[in-house]
Formats: C-alpha cells, structure tokens, sequence
C-alpha cells in the first residue's frame, strides 16, 4: 500500500517509472529511424533532471513525486504532451 511507503521508496519509484517512460520513448524515436547522438545514459540523466528541476519548483513539498512535469512524461508513448515534453528535452542533448 502506497500509504505506508517512505519518502525514499516513493522517490525511487518515480525514477523507475521515469527511466521506463525515457526507454519507451527512445525505442519509439528509433523505430521511427532517428539516431541518437548522445549516448542513452545523457538522454535519461537530462529527463530525471528535468524531473527534478519541475519537483524544486513546488513550495509545498519539493519530492520527485510532486514534480509538475511528471503527468506528461509518464502518459504514455501515444501522449502527444509526453511526445512533445520528450523531444523537447532530448532536442538539446542529443546534438552531441
């Protein structure tokens, strides 16, 4: 039961279910014939920092769980806002 779930064993969630959705996405982006540039570890480092960077940002309670971002990352591979947040962070890093 999520409940009684510690602060960490919900912020190593959120990462995990993080990493899942960049994998998702990145399979997608090369079923579509993209290259990556930027070695995978750099693309998934970008979208947990973004992720942390959204969850700072909350004056109530700054955990990964309440990061902003998360709803549209975690939507799924057929999200357009999830597409659209992805490309948008992966845009920058994969120029390397």
């Amino acid at each position: 039961m999520q409940d009684e779930w510690s602060l960490e064993e919900i912020e190593i969630q959120v990462i995990r279910d993080v990493i899942d959705a960049v994998e998702v996405h990145l399979r997608g982006v090369e079923r579509r014939g993209a290259h990556l540039r930027a070695p995978r570890s750099r693309l998934y480092a970008a979208v947990i920092h973004t992720v942390i960077a959204s969850a700072r940002l909350q004056s109530f309670c700054a955990t990964l769980d309440s990061a902003e971002v998360l709803d549209a990352l975690l939507d799924g591979p057929e999200s357009e806002d999830a597409r659209r947040v992805f490309d948008r962070i992966l845009e920058g890093v994969n120029q390397v």
